[in-house]
């Protein structure tokens, strides 16, 4: 009976055991990284080991995970969990060596090392050992024991060949269970909602960056093909409705045999049964893709496959053009921006919408000048190119006579400066941060960009850029930096900072953000501590995780209502869903433009501690303050973070292209 066992192990390989307990044989190859996603697919595992390391003062942990367990887990995966787990303590009983399970690690968020094979029929789990980068060959740990290189390997051998043990004892049962989850998963047995709608009116990039993320996951989905009602739950308003399904609309359905995994990558709300998490709490697509969505507990079965209309554009038989107008709703839109821009092209954005030769456009919709660009010989194949290579949706008018809005010679239509950009980073910015910043533009956006240590930020030459990016870290800016940056600034600068690095503007000389806008606010929020303080006296010593608790937010996602006539919120509608990561929160700046607000009813989806809920009410995530000629853009939720949240990318671009002009 053939059996498949995977571990992904530290440098980014993955192990992969094949073996026949009636033939008596096993195979074991490592795969490239790269590979990874491509084999995970062709040979589905049955158990999965994640390797990892933690802390050198650490003890080992491995499996059973802590709550909370995502509740499409069947409970075969978690009693299995525990055979191992107590197969595990037995070798490390024997040996004297420390470990733990059931805490820190939970099964919940879908991108984990365990819980992706989980979600799709394996027994997935983490093994943690203490050493980290610290470690080297041996290092002495806090007891004054010695740590060796040694040691750390045999800790993950001896877990890694026990789950091939246990794993092998058990092959039938292993068997039929994998089994039984994808027969479950083909008539939808697990899970909740049966049928995901994503409208066909969504601008199609926007559909077709979601239609590549579930193609690498073998999600299936199709065109509705036909007209009909139903009801489910909206993704926009939080709640229940009735659904028109339209025949260009797209369904997946939960009738597949990557059920579970749809489910839970659509999931409008995940059930929390433990608030103590590792990590976020919420991540449903339609709200990190912008897409109007439904959820629906009825079943529409709709077509195989949703073909996209060949695209093709008239640019090329265009006679001498009066203008180039591009539409402007999705992160491809900036990739073509960023792609012209970089050849020389002169551009602008539309500040109103308009009609033109037909056609109505939105704010920010690019338009391209014959006017602006008549010293460049061969512009216009420059512009067909770059749309023929993004499928920008592009058009060539005749006028700039338009039937409504503002003329093509107004200021209504902002030149757009190329950015000359500078990311910081190194030390005291936070690496995964800055790695998502520096992702998005070498390979989202594919935009060029200066790296600066963060460490040179007073002594660099700010003149060289005209967009500097601050990724989340912490920066020491002292009144003559603050000068030095207000003037740039005020001389056309345009000033990003990301997340936890807006703290470090917080009350600084010519910059507006402060916690609080009125002295009353403050002193309300001086005396809730005081009284706070007071109380937690009398807290008991045992409970203090869960209190703690109250006033966190792990990972949750919150509607934003969103300015949309200010160019940071060009081609976002009147709501944007922010996933936020921690509690820093202020009140609606003064001296600036609020652009992505929470209000005082706030719509989330997620844990959010309830201490945590009250301060983040009324609150301000998006903010620009103008400065001169140039602008600050306060990101006080990362929108890049991880590099999944699509809409967060396009929020970013305009951040880059469309503030500060």
């Amino acid at each position: 009976m053939p059996m498949s066992i995977w571990s992904l192990g530290p440098g980014g390989r993955v192990n992969h055991y094949l073996f026949d307990l009636n033939r008596d044989w096993a195979w074991q190859t490592q795969i490239e990284s790269q590979q990874r996603l491509k084999v995970y697919h062709q040979w589905m595992p049955h158990v999965a080991a994640d390797l990892h390391e933690q802390g050198y003062n650490n003890p080992y942990y491995f499996a059973p995970a802590a709550q909370p367990f995502h509740t499409y887990i069947t409970q075969f995966q978690r009693d299995f969990q525990v055979d191992i787990g107590k197969n595990h303590a037995k070798y490390f009983d024997e040996n004297g060596w420390l470990y733990f399970t059931k805490e820190v690690f939970d099964l919940l968020y879908p991108s984990y090392g365990d819980t992706y094979p989980t979600y799709n029929g394996a027994i997935g789990m983490t093994y943690e050992q203490g050493g980290s980068g610290r470690a080297g060959r041996c290092i002495t740990t806090e007891t004054g024991d010695t740590l060796t290189l040694w040691d750390r390997v045999m800790h993950h051998k001896t877990t890694a060949l026990s789950t091939v043990e246990v794993s092998s004892k058990n092959a039938k049962r292993l068997v039929d269970n994998f089994t039984d989850f994808f027969a479950k998963s083909r008539n939808a047995q697990i899970g909740e909602y049966k049928t995901f709608v994503i409208k066909g009116s969504n601008a199609k990039h926007r559909i077709k960056a979601l239609c590549n993320l579930l193609d690498k996951n073998l999600i299936k989905y199709g065109k509705a093909g036909k007209s009909g009602q139903i009801r489910g739950f909206d993704y926009q308003t939080g709640k229940e409705t009735s659904i028109k399904v339209e025949s260009n609309d797209l369904i997946i359905s939960a009738f597949q045999t990557k059920s579970v995994l749809a489910q839970i990558l659509f999931e409008p709300k995940t059930v929390v049964v433990d608030s103590l998490t590792y990590d976020i709490t919420a991540w449903s697509l339609p709200y990190a893709y912008g897409l109007e969505a439904y959820a629906s507990k009825d079943r529409f079965d709709g077509q195989d496959g949703y073909a996209f209309d060949a695209y093709s554009n008239r640019l090329a038989a265009s006679q001498e053009p009066y203008a180039f107008v591009a539409r402007w709703n999705a992160l491809q839109n900036a990739r073509f921006l960023g792609a012209i821009l970089k050849k020389g092209i002169k551009a602008r954005f539309a500040s109103e919408p308009f009609e033109v030769e037909g056609q109505s456009y939105e704010r920010g919709s690019v338009v391209i000048l014959a006017a602006d660009n008549r010293k460049m010989a061969g512009y216009e194949k420059i512009i067909s190119d770059a749309a023929s290579k993004y499928e920008q949706d592009i058009q060539a008018v005749k006028t700039g006579f338009v039937s409504k809005g503002k003329d093509f010679g107004s200021d209504a239509y902002t030149f757009i400066e190329t950015p000359k950009i500078a990311v910081l980073g190194g030390e005291g910015t936070f690496a995964n941060s800055f790695g998502q910043v520096w992702y998005f533009f070498e390979q989202d956006l594919q935009y060029p960009v200066t790296i600066i240590p963060a460490e040179n930020f007073a002594r660099m030459n700010l003149d060289d850029f005209n967009v500097i990016v601050m990724s989340e870290g912490f920066y020491n800016i002292n009144d003559a930096l603050a000068d030095k940056l207000g003037s740039w600034i005020s001389g056309g600068g345009n000033l990003i900072a990301v997340g936890s690095a807006t703290r470090s503007l917080e009350d600084k000389k010519g910059f507006s953000l402060t916690r609080y806008a009125e002295d009353s606010a403050k002193n309300d929020a001086k005396k809730a501590d005081e009284k706070a303080e007071l109380e937690s006296r009398f807290d008991s010593y045992e409970g203090q995780a869960r209190r703690f608790i109250s006033e966190d937010i792990p990972g949750a996602i919150f509607k934003l209502k969103i300015d949309n006539t200010h160019p940071l919120g060009f081609g976002l509608g009147e709501s944007y869903f922010t996933l936020k990561t921690g509690t820093q929160t202020y009140q609606p700046l003064k001296g600036a433009w609020n652009i992505g607000t929470i209000g005082a009813d706030p719509m989330y989806a997620g844990f959010v501690g309830s201490k945590a809920l009250e301060d983040v009410k009324n609150s301000v995530v998006f903010a620009v303050q103008e400065k001169g000629q140039g602008a600050v853009t306060y990101l006080i939720d990362n929108p890049l973070y991880r590099a999944f949240w699509e809409n967060g990318k396009f929020l970013f671009s305009n951040a880059v292209f469309m503030v500060g002009q």
